[in-house]
């Protein structure tokens, strides 16, 4: 829930966080370019997660219900197209957990 609403959610938050990765090596120049903003980026990352190998149970916690039903929403929805996973998946390659409190 943090990395979704508390970052990615807030389009401020994760220009700069991207801006900060990329100024580390850590993503690719161009990588600002590979991120939607607003609800689009929150869906893709629920998407991500439920497709993702290995995962069985996303956790999504909320105190607003228009989040939850949105949460729900993703995660039910189709899967994130595979040429956009196959772009994070080369753009985050080297990524490790930055979003964390």
């Amino acid at each position: 829930m943090f990395a979704v609403r508390r970052v990615l959610s807030n389009p401020e938050a994760l220009q700069t966080l991207l801006r900060e990765l990329v100024a580390s090596g850590q993503l690719p120049d161009g990588a600002l370019t590979v991120f939607p903003e607003g609800e689009e980026i929150t869906e893709l990352a629920y998407q991500f997660c439920r497709d993702e190998p290995g995962i069985d149970i996303v956790l999504s916690g909320t105190g607003n219900p228009a989040h939850l039903e949105a949460n729900a929403e993703a995660l039910m929805g189709p899967p994130m197209p595979p040429h956009q996973r196959e772009t994070l998946m080369r753009v985050c390659q080297g990524l490790d957990s930055i979003l964390g409190n």
